[in-house]
């Protein structure tokens, strides 16, 4: 008996049980409706598996937008690792134009949060005057008994404090982006180990921003590899 096909997708519940945020060109947001539209019409045409190829012009009439909006968002969640994005060529050399996409979509516990975002200019932020000095005192005895609201400043203990918590929000981002790319690879969970703890604390030291390393550790997947670990990806030319 043939196969019937199914009226229902599946869709992970982390897109709305978690407060999944983005990297929009530097600016950490939540996903906005259309954006979790576009995810989900994925998952839809993924036919409950993990790969899925409508085009942008599809896209754009299902989900009721423009297909340059349709181009941006896929982009963009391409960017933050909650699809991966092949462009397929068009094998017939007389159509200059690409077929449709294939989108590999991250379902499940593969998908996490990005960190929040400090204050870009400086971690210490100066109140404007008007809100640090209060007005002066008019009296008729005491002249000059304005007085001087003291300026908050950080203790050492809260920088250190801030420090650590924006370190471990990069040490997950960094965690996390690695381990969707080898879930969707080998289909299964990655589990750190003590040595690549210290390879990414070592990418951290480095510099490393979640953009470039998503970038190299997506440019490592791209190749056939008899494994996937993270020693073999800084050996790696």
């Amino acid at each position: 008996m043939a196969e019937k096909n199914t009226d229902y997708f599946q869709v992970p519940n982390d897109i709305f049980d978690e407060e999944i945020k983005i990297n929009d060109n530097g600016s950490i947001r939540e996903l906005r409706t259309t954006e979790k539209l576009v995810y989900i019409y994925l998952c839809r045409c993924s036919n409950n598996g993990n790969q899925a190829f409508p085009s942008y012009e599809t896209i754009s009439k299902k989900c009721g937008i423009s297909r340059r909006k349709a181009i941006d968002i896929i982009n963009l969640l391409d960017k933050n690792s909650l699809i991966t994005k092949e462009v397929r060529r068009n094998k017939n050399p007389n159509r200059k134009s690409n077929q449709s996409n294939t989108y590999s979509i991250i379902q499940g516990s593969a998908i996490s949060s990005l960190p929040e975002t400090e204050n870009p200019s400086n971690s210490a932020v100066i109140a404007s005057p008007s809100a640090t000095i209060s007005p002066p005192v008019v009296q008729s005895v005491h002249q000059g008994s304005a007085t001087i609201a003291p300026i908050k400043r950080n203790t050492q203990e809260e920088i250190i404090e801030k420090e650590t918590h924006n370190n471990a929000n990069l040490f997950n981002s960094l965690l996390g982006i690695w381990e969707r790319q080898f879930k969707f690879k080998t289909g299964k969970d990655f589990t750190a180990s003590p040595e690549d703890e210290v390879i990414l604390s070592s990418f951290m030291e480095n510099g490393i921003t979640e953009l470039a390393f998503h970038q190299q550790v997506k440019e490592y997947f791209n190749k056939r590899r008899s494994s996937y670990t993270l020693p073999n990806m800084i050996n790696s030319p």
